[in-house]
C-alpha cells in the first residue's frame, strides 16, 4: 500500500503481505529479509535518519521497525492513554525524529518518541464525521502536518462510531506545529471522496492528495488531486476508474526526483489482486525532502 525511497535512492521498498519487498529503478522486485518479529501486514513505511524503516503493521496491529540488518522489532501496540491499537495505517517521521503514525480505527494521529519509547502525543478525530486519519504529511516549512482521513466504515471492525457505507467523509485538516509541538487543527477540505490516503509535498509547497470515490459499492475514482501552495481548495491532477491509488512518494536517484511513483492497492470488491502495481507520473517539479 505505502512505498518508501531508500537513502541512496536506489530502490523503493514496500510492505506486502506477511514483509516487504524491494524494486529497483529497472523495475526488477525481490524480497527484503527480516528477521525477529514477524510483520503481518504492513501498509505505512518510512525511513528515518539513521536508515531504520518504520512500519505501521496493521493486522499486528503495531508500530514496528525495522534495522538496516533486517532485524524487527516492536515499538508501540498501545496509543498514549493505553487503549490497545487497532489498525495502524501510516507512517512519517517528523523534525526530531519522532514517529508520527495513524490508526483510523481509533480516529487519532499519534506520535511515538524512539529517545524515550513512547507514545507521547496525539491528535483526535471523529470517524462517523471527519472520518479517520490516514495519510499524513508535513509540508516543506515544517510549520504544519497536514492529515487525510478515510470512512471506516469497510476497513474497521472495531473502534469508534463509523460513518455509513457511502458516505464521503473523507476530509484534508491540518495540524500547526510550534516548537516542534502538535498545536491545534484545522480543517481545509470536507467531503473530498470515501477515501482519502497517501500524500506528497513538492518542493515548491504543491501538495498531491490521493482519493478515492465510490458508488453502488463499485469504484468510480481514483485521483490525484493538488492542494497549490497557499491556496485551500483542492484541484483534479490524475484520474482513474479502474485502479486503485494508495499512496504516493516523489523518486530519489535513479528514480528522478520530479517524478511522483505510485502505488496501486487491490480492495475488493472494487479490484483484484492482479491490479495491484506501481506507476509513474511526470510532474516537472521535485518532491519535497521527507527528512529535511
Amino acid at each position: 500500500e505505502d512505498l518508501a525511497f531508500t537513502a541512496a535512492g536506489d530502490a523503493i521498498v514496500l510492505g506486502v503481505p506477511g514483509g516487504l519487498i524491494q524494486v529497483d529503478a529497472d523495475g526488477k522486485i525481490q524480497y527484503r529479509d527480516t528477521s525477529g518479529d514477524a510483520l503481518v501486514a504492513p501498509l505505512g513505511v518510512a525511513f528515518d535518519r539513521k536508515g531504520v524503516l518504520w512500519v505501521a503493521d496493521s493486522k499486528g496491529p503495531a508500530l514496528r521497525r525495522v534495522a538496516a540488518d533486517g532485524a524487527v522489532t516492536t515499538a508501540a501496540t498501545v496509543d498514549l492513554d493505553g487503549t490497545a491499537l487497532l489498525a495502524p495505517n501510516y507512517v512519517a517521521i517528523d523534525r526530531q525524529d519522532r514517529v508520527l503514525f495513524t490508526d483510523p480505527c481509533i480516529g487519532r494521529v499519534m506520535r511515538y518518541d524512539p529517545k524515550n519509547d513512547m507514545v507521547d502525543a496525539g491528535v483526535d478525530f471523529i470517524p462517523k464525521i471527519e472520518g479517520g486519519p490516514n495519510g499524513v504529511a508535513l509540508d516543506p516549512s515544517g510549520a504544519w502536518l497536514y492529515v487525510l482521513t478515510e470512512n471506516t466504515a469497510l476497513l474497521c471492525a472495531a473502534g469508534k462510531e463509523k460513518p455509513g457505507l457511502e458516505d464521503e467523509v473523507a476530509g484534508l485538516f491540518r495540524v500547526a506545529i510550534k516548537d516542534g509541538e502538535l498545536g491545534p487543527r484545522e480543517t481545509v477540505q470536507t467531503s473530498i471522496g470515501l477515501f482519502g490516503d497517501g500524500m506528497a509535498f513538492d518542493v515548491a509547497g504543491n501538495l498531491y492528495v490521493v482519493g478515492d470515490k465510490a458508488a453502488n459499492f463499485k469504484l468510480s475514482e481514483s485521483f490525484i488531486a493538488v492542494l497549490r501552495a497557499g491556496e485551500n481548495t483542492l484541484v483534479p491532477f490524475v484520474s482513474t476508474t479502474d485502479r486503485i491509488i494508495a499512496n504516493v512518494a516523489f523518486g530519489k536517484g535513479a528514480f528522478g526526483e520530479t517524478t511522483l511513483y505510485a502505488a496501486l492497492l487491490a480492495v475488493p470488491p472494487f479490484t483484484t489482486a492482479a491490479m495491484r502495481g506501481l506507476v509513474k507520473v511526470e510532474v516537472g517539479v521535485a518532491g519535497a525532502p521527507l527528512l529535511p
